[in-house]
């Protein structure tokens, strides 16, 4: 998925490898949620919401994204 979002020129945050990981983690537990409960949110109401969300996250506010791979060192 890194590689993936480092490829797209839209995709501008500043950690690449968190990114992803959000991204992935984001999409699979709602959509098992929403799989799991279907009568709490229509599906379209879901994917109206779920993929504009992740676009914004994803088009950021940095100008330029460095590799993956290449995330601070976290304490």
């Amino acid at each position: 998925m890194c590689d993936l979002l480092a490829r797209h020129p839209d995709v501008h945050v500043q950690d690449l490898d968190t990114a992803a990981e959000l991204i992935v983690f984001t999409v699979e537990t709602n959509t098992h949620k929403l799989m799991t409960y279907p009568r709490t949110t229509p599906v379209e109401t879901f994917e109206n919401e779920l993929a504009p969300m992740a676009t914004r996250h994803l088009r950021g506010r940095y100008s330029r994204t460095p590799p993956c791979g290449s995330s601070p060192v976290r304490s």
